[in-house]
């Protein structure tokens, strides 16, 4: 693998006022989107109850590159006391949501999702039941992942990643037949989910609104997928059960989509196995060509897209889809489309066969 999709020249402070070294860089990259989200969404939490605010992280390996450095050097000098205190708690893939509930006052919750690379999409649809169930009013809600050496490596040696020598922006080629693989990529995604009454009385823009979540366990294999797709169709059925909508009402679908050889035609079986002949009326797009694979990351960052898609009534493409591949063959955009969407999902699938789906639709109180 010769390419990857890496934050360049990030720094905590422009953000926050904190320094980075302190934290790992899937936290530095958490923290900043979590405060650049509250700033989007108009929100100051000092004008809320604290303890009716909550989040709610994705990721998959937050807390590894605490976890080596504090193995590093203990096997270099063998003396316990040459490691950082602070690197016990920052080891655990929980210290990203705890971090920033500390940061901005948030004590209503604070949740890490680490359910592989449905970890994102899995902490937007706990943190909106927790909202419908009136535990809170408000919830910060995404993902984090940084490009740490071991996810690098171990997906080279599971072959998961393009081989791609040619122009670096084409390597992830999504339900085209010369598709290898995907390009690993790191950052972050937050979004403001708040209570429909409670946004209405502070004067919030409302984007989107979350209908359902559904998430399944396949049960089937470590790394690969279940042939006909029984994961992705029951996550998909239960987000629909749990939006209260029949699959009819659904116009698009910002799919996986990660390039490998397995996964596209399988997910594609899958919708076309949930929607029936509807199926071939869905705009179906995948955006990781565009921004890598952000492993427990990406689903937050996808559910960022579907909701600008429903609020800009605007698909993005699915970018270097020039020859569908054999059973990869429904409308998968291939340029940006001005399309009435009315109500969309984002799915998202993990290794050892977690599949999540959320439904968004359009706000209702919209033109």
């Amino acid at each position: 693998m010769k390419y990857a999709a890496e934050v360049k020249d990030f720094r905590l402070c422009d953000f926050v006022d904190a320094e980075n070294g302190r934290f790992d860089k899937t936290v530095q990259y958490g923290l900043a989107a979590s405060v650049q989200a509250l700033r989007h969404a108009r929100l100051d939490l000092k004008t809320v109850d604290p303890e009716r605010v909550g989040i709610v992280e994705g990721t998959t390996i937050s807390g590894s590159e605490s976890v080596m450095k504090t193995q590093k050097i203990f096997l270099r000098t063998h003396d316990y006391r040459k490691v950082h205190p602070y690197n016990v708690v920052a080891g655990y893939c929980g210290d990203g949501s705890s971090t920033i509930s500390q940061h901005l006052g948030i004590q209503g919750a604070a949740i890490t999702y680490c359910s592989g690379c449905a970890s994102s999409n899995d902490s937007i649809g706990h943190a909106a039941k927790l909202i419908r169930h009136d535990e809170f009013d408000v919830m910060l809600a995404g993902g984090a992942e940084e490009m740490h050496e071991m996810l690098f490596v171990g997906f080279c040696r599971l072959r998961s990643m393009s081989e791609w020598s040619g122009v670096p922006g084409q390597s992830m080629r999504p339900f085209d037949r010369s598709r290898d693989g995907f390009v690993l990529g790191e950052g972050a995604a937050f979004l403001v989910l708040e209570e429909r009454g409670h946004a209405l009385a502070r004067g919030a823009t409302i984007l989107a609104e979350i209908l359902g979540h559904g998430r399944t366990s396949e049960a089937y294999h470590p790394t690969a997928l279940h042939p006909e797709g029984v994961g992705y169709k029951a996550a998909m059925e239960r987000a629909l059960k749990d939006a209260r909508i029949v699959p009819e009402q659904v116009s698009h679908i910002n799919a996986h989509g990660s390039a490998t050889k397995q996964n596209d035609p399988i997910e594609t079986k899958a919708i076309k196995a949930v929607f029936g002949g509807h199926a071939q009326r869905l705009s179906v797009t995948a955006t990781k060509p565009i921004t890598g694979h952000l492993m427990g990351a990406s689903g937050a960052v996808e559910a960022a897209v579907t909701v600008l898609t429903l609020h800009k009534q605007s698909i993005p493409p699915t970018i270097n889809l020039n020859d569908p591949d054999v059973g990869c063959d429904l409308d998968y955009v291939k340029s940006t489309r001005p399309y009435p969407v009315k109500t969309a999902l984002c799915v998202n699938a993990g290794f050892g066969g977690r599949y999540s789906c959320l439904v968004f639709g359009q706000n209702e109180g919209a033109a």
